[in-house]
């Protein structure tokens, strides 16, 4: 992924998860990224198309933790390994404020 479009999605999902969709600024998302404006809707088209692909980003790096999870308690009973699942979720969700908000709206 180009440095740029890494930049710009991070500075979008903290700004979504801060303000929602409605009340999130493209101005606000660009300046955070340090980027110009024009440069976010070169790659992204619009906010609905940013917010699509901020969604999707947060998806696969979620997919990606869990499969990585599910390897290390391969043989665990399924009880637990659920339990043990949602305890690390809580956890990313208490160090990374930007998935615990995006998770909740």
């Amino acid at each position: 992924m180009h440095e740029v479009v890494e930049r710009l999605l991070k500075a979008s999902i903290e700004e979504f998860s801060e303000k929602g969709y409605a009340a999130a600024s493209t101005n606000s998302i660009a300046k955070k990224a340090k980027v110009a404006k024009g440069l976010l809707f070169y790659y992204f088209k619009s906010k609905e198309n940013l917010y699509i692909e901020c969604y999707k980003h947060v998806l696969s790096w979620s997919k990606k933790k869990f499969e990585e999870f599910a390897k290390q308690v391969k043989d665990e009973d399924f009880f637990e390994f659920i339990k043990k699942w949602t305890c690390r979720r809580s956890l990313w969700q208490s160090r990374i404020p930007s998935i615990r908000n995006s998770s909740t709206q």
